[in-house]
């Protein structure tokens, strides 16, 4: 019973906090807005809110200025990129402001303890002990792309440029937004029919203005003449590294489709390696067949072979070579990506047969192989 009354003063304490939180943001309209500091949309990307915070930063980044002002001033640019790009963070920001973000980072230090010892994660709904401070939104769906390449661009690296198409929050969507009660999710609300002699039976049924949990969209509204999202063409630049492999897949975060009550799905960039003609792959290693005669492969040979980066690769041999022997040349395959040096080059020697020999030449090999 005492553990009860403890939970039921605790429950109280944290409805009443929320109360009183939702309140200063509203009355206290002075705080800094962390869009507009960093010079993006409230509807922006993960990987657009990247690049404003390293483009921002730059002149105050840490060892590059020793001016105290300015190690301040990177402090506060990493301290909002870091809320804008936590998922939870992000959405209490947008809820409840700057003083919702200090208050959920003081309650996390506070209830760690009641989180370990007696409650579920989420006990509190939003504010709870769980360090996550609420359940994570769901995701739209991913986007998928593909490219496909040759050795030489892999292994060279590659700027690859297209576009494609997302739906994008409108940027005044929350002016079109109502609180329906009714609504559990994205185009589904509860119905409740009554049964007669006080009995009630609920169900779920679609309905094409519910666009989140308890929100429903106001018809018509002048502030989002598209509705809730709308087309937006994007550009996507991107440099793969030298080395990339085949099948190897790039994630662009919250770059899919934008919804109200959902968090951006990613976009995945798949990157399909095309064959070769000559070269065969192995990891970092390149592998190709090189043919000679069965003159050069007594005697010795010098080749010239073609090399995938676009050069050509000079290979000496001397004495006998024997069908299927390898010649390993190191540091002459693909990069490592994402690192130093390169594979090897993997020459594997075939040795071209005559296809007949006359009585005269059998005579002569049987005295010089004697």
């Amino acid at each position: 019973q005492k553990l009860n009354l403890f939970l039921h003063i605790l429950v109280t304490l944290a409805l009443s906090s929320i109360f009183f939180l939702h309140s200063w943001h509203f009355l206290f309209n002075f705080e800094k807005d962390y869009y507009a500091t960093l010079g993006v949309e409230r509807t922006a990307s993960k990987n657009q809110i990247k690049s404003a915070f390293k483009s921002l930063s730059s002149k105050y980044r840490s060892g590059k200025n020793s001016d105290s002002n300015d190690e301040n001033e990177y402090e506060k640019l990493k301290s909002i990129y870091e809320t804008l790009t936590d998922d939870v963070l992000r959405s209490v920001y947008d809820e409840y402001g700057e003083r919702g973000v200090e208050y959920v980072s003081r309650q996390n230090e506070r209830n760690s303890y009641y989180e370990n010892n007696f409650f579920e994660p989420n006990f509190f709904g939003p504010f709870g002990g769980s360090p996550h401070i609420r359940e994570r939104l769901p995701k739209t769906e991913n986007k998928e792309m593909a490219v496909s390449l040759d050795l030489q661009q892999l292994y060279e690296g590659f700027r690859f440029e297209t576009s494609y198409q997302r739906q994008s929050k409108c940027k005044h969507h929350a002016r079109c937004e109502r609180h329906c009660e009714n609504c559990v999710g994205f185009g589904a609300s509860l119905k409740t029919v009554n049964l007669g002699s006080g009995f009630f039976q609920r169900f779920q049924t679609k309905d094409k203005n519910c666009i989140s949990k308890g929100k429903c969209w106001v018809r018509n509204c002048e502030f989002c003449p598209d509705g809730p999202t709308s087309p937006e063409e994007v550009i996507l630049r991107f440099d793969i590294p030298k080395g990339t492999e085949n099948g190897e897949r790039f994630v662009f975060e919250g770059s899919s489709d934008d919804r109200i009550g959902f968090e951006a799905g990613d976009l995945i960039l798949t990157v399909n390696e095309k064959d070769d003609p000559f070269f065969e792959r192995k990891g970092n290693d390149l592998l190709a067949n090189v043919s000679v005669t069965l003159k050069d492969s007594l005697l010795g040979f010098e080749k010239v072979v073609s090399h995938v980066g676009g050069g050509q690769v000079n290979v000496e041999k001397r004495g006998v070579t024997v069908p299927g022997e390898n010649m390993v040349l190191k540091n002459r395959g693909m990069p490592v990506k994402n690192g130093k040096g390169f594979g090897d080059l993997i020459l594997r020697f075939d040795v071209a047969f005559p296809e007949r020999i006359s009585e005269e030449q059998k005579e002569r090999l049987t005295a010089i192989l004697r």
